[in-house]
């Protein structure tokens, strides 16, 4: 049953990740394709450490002609971009298409920021008319599937297929359709995808920790594994791929690997944790820690971890848990939504009972 419970949670800890993911590093560059990345540059980290800014680049002199104009206005787009003001960069991306209205390039900037800021319809348009003028271009092709995602995903795998017949070595095409693959259900297709792109030296974190998620998906639980340790092995400090590995290990029934990874994350049993994490992230990772706790027979470090878990999750949370133990055996616990002694001694005999600590889990 805890097994199951693990692998339900999978999917959980997977979007809790997604929450906590650091930024892309500095070097991160944009795809060719679909929408615009806001990413950590030395602007943007100047601005927010208040240290002195990167000037905004200037409009170009008065007289000089419309390519000349028109750069300017794109080198300004492109210094939005950078730093995340991607409006900014859609309005000025847009007056150096109104002065050079032939160059595709521009036209793509300009479909790609409105996809970026939800102008679908503005997306679409412009995407068609930079098709016209290079119809066999597969950036311009990608970015056209890559407005069907959310809205018409089936349109936009056939998009994506199409352009992989002609183009197989379009990067961006590839992980689009991993992605899409996954989220439609098809994980091992998605695997399939993403073999091609780690087949190379280069092995990106990114890629290696979206594989681990489809080799779990698809039941391939110790493969993805192997690729969330290799995934850490170069980005030590990314909490989301520590949480991943927990539960998979929990799937694998590695209970001490998988405290191996909380531990890590959560710092001792009582203490404070190793990595800045918000308030429902941290009491939902106590709690799973407080199951692997419950497998290993530390009923007491399982129950302090509950507790201080109930805790993150203030009056309302403790409130429910004191109902159910009272509802269960326990009725010497107060019901005042407050934390107690009597309540994490009630928690732990709760934790020594299989049928009672999931339950109590559940109820929170």
């Amino acid at each position: 049953m805890t097994r199951y419970l693990a692998s339900i949670k999978y999917s959980v800890a997977i979007l809790i990740a997604t929450m906590s993911a650091p930024a892309l590093a500095l070097d991160t560059q944009q795809p060719d394709s679909g929408v615009i990345h806001v990413r950590s540059t030395p602007c943007m980290l100047a601005k927010y450490n208040k240290k002195p800014e990167c000037p905004l680049p200037p409009l170009a002199d008065d007289g000089v002609d419309a390519i000349q104009q028109a750069k300017a206005r794109l080198n300004r787009a492109n210094y939005y971009i950078d730093m995340g003001q991607l409006k900014n960069a859609l309005v000025e991306a847009d007056q150096a298409l109104k002065l050079t209205p032939d160059d595709v390039d521009s036209r793509h900037l300009v479909a790609r920021l409105a996809l970026s800021v939800g102008d679908f319809e503005r997306a679409e348009h412009e995407i068609e008319i930079a098709l016209q003028q290079r119809p066999d271009d597969a950036n311009l092709q990608a970015t056209k599937a890559a407005g069907f995602i959310n809205t018409r995903p089936d349109e936009a795998m056939r998009l994506f297929d199409r352009i992989l017949t002609e183009h197989p070595d379009h990067r961006f095409s590839r992980e689009s359709r991993a992605r899409l693959r996954l989220a439609l259900g098809h994980a091992k297709e998605a695997v399939a995808d993403l073999d091609i792109l780690l087949a190379g030296k280069e092995r990106d974190t990114n890629l290696l920790a979206l594989r681990a998620d489809a080799q779990i998906t698809a039941g391939n639980v110790r493969q993805g594994v192997a690729d969330l340790t290799e995934a850490l092995n170069q980005s030590p400090d990314r909490s989301d791929l520590l949480t991943s590995r927990a539960t998979a290990n929990e799937m694998l029934g590695d209970d001490e690997a998988a405290l191996a990874d909380l531990d890590t994350l959560l710092g001792p049993v009582g203490g404070s944790p190793n990595y800045a994490l918000g308030g429902d992230q941290l009491g939902l990772y106590r709690l799973q820690r407080a199951l692997v706790l419950v497998h290993l027979k530390r009923f007491a470090d399982a129950a302090t971890d509950a507790v201080n878990a109930l805790n993150v999750g203030g009056r309302r949370s403790v409130l429910q848990a004191q109902i159910f133990l009272r509802h269960n055996g326990f009725p010497e616990v107060p019901l005042d939504g407050q934390s107690s002694e009597s309540l994490k001694r009630a928690m732990q005999a709760c934790m020594g009972l299989g049928s009672c600590f999931e339950k109590v889990i559940g109820s929170i």
